[in-house]
């Protein structure tokens, strides 16, 4: 929490944010991008509050391709299949 508290935070992160978020505005996204300057922003389009749910296949795909970033490995063309996505809604998302 310390290392958090000054900006610092060993793993690597990436905010998501939905571009039609209502509770949480543009500008807090920018702020968490000052206070956090080696992460990188990650927008989700026509999505609110809740990515996750609005667009869980993109979700997942985002969590890997960091993960893999990270280790070293790749993704890239790994399929992301709506079954594996635990609580997925049919329909929300179409990728």
């Amino acid at each position: 929490q310390e290392g958090a508290a000054r900006g610092r935070i060993e793993a690597p992160l990436v905010i998501g944010w939905g571009r039609n978020d209502r509770v949480c505005f543009t500008s807090q996204a920018k702020r968490a991008l000052d206070l956090f300057p080696d992460a990188r922003l990650h927008w989700f389009e026509r999505c609110g509050h809740f990515p996750h749910w609005d667009a869980p296949q993109e979700t997942v795909r985002l969590i890997l391709h960091t993960s893999a970033r990270h280790i070293g490995a790749s993704t890239a063309g790994t399929p992301v299949e709506k079954s594996a996505i635990r609580g997925a809604r049919p329909g929300a998302d179409a990728a």
